[in-house]
């Protein structure tokens, strides 16, 4: 299994989930957070844009290491899959519990 301490990059975390979007399910899968979707499936990494559109304000480094936490928190195949509500609501309440709020 991952060990977080020893994340640097956003594709560090990706690197370390299967999860192969070739087709792009768009609605089906868009409420999921998707831990291991990098730009080798369909040019598009997930977590990479939520860094880029709410965490950029950190180091990318501090926050891969959050972001691998909260996947290996609630994931263990690529997805992170939450009990209830929003996954990605969920998701960002993770990171904010790691001291890291969205602009």
């Amino acid at each position: 299994m991952v060990e977080c301490k020893d994340i640097k990059t956003i594709e560090d975390v990706t690197a370390h989930w299967s999860y192969l979007d070739a087709i792009g399910l768009g609605d089906r899968d868009n409420r999921l957070v998707a831990c291991g979707q990098d730009t080798d499936s369909n040019g598009y990494n997930e977590l990479k844009d939520k860094y880029t559109k709410y965490y950029s304000q950190y180091a990318e480094a501090d926050v891969a290491k959050a972001m691998c936490a909260c996947c290996k928190e609630k994931n263990s195949s690529g997805l992170a899959h939450y009990a209830s509500g929003s996954q990605w609501e969920q998701f960002y309440k993770c990171m904010e519990n790691k001291g890291f709020l969205k602009k």
